[in-house]
């Protein structure tokens, strides 16, 4: 990472790789913030192996931050400092930071029950920072061999608490350069940050753009909630490369932000972590595709952010056996396998083999060894591979399809959510004798969770879903919450004494 870094820099420390809704700010700006981060993560870390927890706000300060990890082969991993407390403990405590770094009105620095405040220097830069730059990044990328972890994201995990999936300095390469030779990124492109540091989509944002010598333009949280703010800052940036999740493309549409005129220097409109409609796509393809390519893309988090990738084209509105997109092509560097195949169908599991795979779960040999098994391929050979949970079938044209999930995992608001998450979070209560959380897609776009429970005979008179909306709260985050709570007096089982699900109308 830190070759790759000095390759696409040091001919661009002049020119702008920020744009804020206040400022911009050139490569040398940033990687000037990141000598002094390295100066600090030196100073408060001995060693290599340590890692570093960021509560991040897409300031540049954050941004350099994140570099200088990479370059000094320290490993980190991005929280939400709007999480439930209880949760972000959960990941801290897997992440055993050396030290935690907060972003806020202040940047402070947290070490074994210390906290104190950081300052670091003005953005004036010269030409000897310049050279200094040069020498760092030629010094620091000869001592981080690329099979090292780089960050750590976390995911729902379906014990109850995040699990945390570990990409190493390698995978990041790969995908950087898979995505640049995709997306034809250069010099003249804008990306654009919406996604949440903390949310996998981000990744895409921030390494496809420094790193391929492009600019990025974050938009912060409160403007991402109002479209228009959105879109008014990144038509202003002059984006030219949008990613998000697709319900985000829909709320902006339905919000009339999203319409013919606006953002005239766009040419892509990449879209993924969850299904988009095609009844949905093909309102917002009418209006942009004379002038924008639109690309349906997969991938899991333990894949480097993603893997594949589609592009849509008018005759796939003519397709209305599939409502959704083909997830694509796979990037060079995988292979696949469909395991427990259906003969019928051809519907079975995604198995991904590929040099962006994940180094496995962060404190977790188990969850590892029972996901990144080794598979035999035809040639007699053992490698690993990620078992993705993902239902998929190959079509006459050898494109792959998504059908559904093997558990009981779902994409939700662009997030994976694991829904035995949902249900443990609600058992706390010792009044509930069951929990089953389930999904339900709403005309084929929007979807809720819903909780459907049972409680002790002398619960009845004393419960409700309302009361205990404060306790849902403390326990996940918003996206995670049920949005319907459904009252029975028994849960309904199969044969075998099992849930059945099916009956409970959920979708998964």
């Amino acid at each position: 990472m830190p070759t790759l870094l000095a390759q696409v820099v040091t001919s661009r420390l002049r020119d702008v790789a920020l744009i804020t809704k206040d400022a911009e700010y050139t490569y040398s700006d940033i990687l000037r913030l990141s000598l002094e981060w390295s100066t600090i993560l030196e100073k408060y870390s001995t060693d290599q192996t340590n890692r570093v927890a960021i509560f991040s706000n897409k300031s540049v300060e954050s941004y350099a931050l994140i570099l200088a990890c990479n370059v000094n082969g320290i490993v980190y991993s991005c929280l939400d400092q709007d999480g439930p407390k209880e949760r972000t403990q959960s990941m801290i405590d897997v992440l055993d930071p050396a030290f935690i770094i907060k972003f806020d009105k202040t940047i402070s620095i947290e070490r074994k029950g210390k906290s104190s405040e950081l300052h670091l220097s003005s953005l004036d830069s010269n030409a000897d920072t310049d050279h200094a730059i040069e020498q760092w990044l030629k010094a620091k990328s000869r001592l981080v061999p690329e099979t090292r972890a780089a960050y750590v994201m976390f995911t729902s995990g379906s014990t109850g608490f995040p699990k945390g999936v570990v990409i190493s300095h390698q995978s990041l390469c790969y995908f950087i350069q898979w995505a640049k030779c995709e997306y034809k990124i250069d010099k003249h492109d804008v990306i654009s940050g919406l996604n949440q540091v903390h949310f996998d989509n981000s990744i895409f944002d921030f390494y496809c753009s420094l790193y391929n010598g492009a600019r990025l333009a974050p938009v912060n949280k409160n403007d991402i909630m109002h479209p228009k703010k959105a879109i008014e800052q990144l038509d202003a940036c002059g984006v030219t490369i949008w990613f998000s999740v697709p319900s985000y493309l829909i709320f902006c549409k339905k919000m009339k932000s999203l319409k013919c005129g606006v953002l005239p220097s766009l040419r892509a409109f990449i879209f993924g972590g969850e299904g988009f409609p095609k009844h949905q796509l093909v309102q917002l393809f009418s209006m942009f595709s004379e002038q924008v390519q639109f690309y349906n893309v997969y991938g899991p988090t333990e894949t480097t952010c993603i893997c594949s990738s589609y592009l849509v084209t008018e005759k796939d509105f003519d397709d209305h056996q599939n409502n959704l997109c083909p997830l694509g092509t796979l990037a060079p560097n995988f292979e696949y396998q469909i395991v427990e195949q259906d003969p019928a169908t051809g519907i079975g599991e995604l198995v991904l083999y590929g040099a962006q795979t994940a180094l496995g779960y962060l404190n977790d040999k188990q969850r590892t060894y029972e996901k990144f098994k080794y598979f035999d391929n035809e040639t007699g050979y053992i490698r690993p591979g990620y078992r993705t949970g993902d239902l998929v079938f190959v079509d006459e044209d050898h494109l792959l399809h998504f059908k559904g999930r093997v558990d009981f995992q779902i994409k939700h608001m662009g997030y994976r959510i694991e829904l035995e998450e949902v249900e443990k979070a609600f058992q706390i209560e010792n009044f509930i004798v069951e929990a089953v959380a389930t999904y339900r897609v709403n005309d084929g776009v929007s979807g809720e969770i819903l909780l459907h429970y049972t409680l002790e005979e002398t619960a009845s008179d004393r419960f409700s879903p309302e009361d205990s909306f404060k306790q849902w709260s403390k326990k996940l985050p918003s996206y995670m919450r049920p949005s319907v709570f459904i009252k029975h007096d028994q849960i309904p089982k199969n044969r075998n004494g099992k849930i059945d699900r099916k009956k409970l109308n959920g979708k998964y």
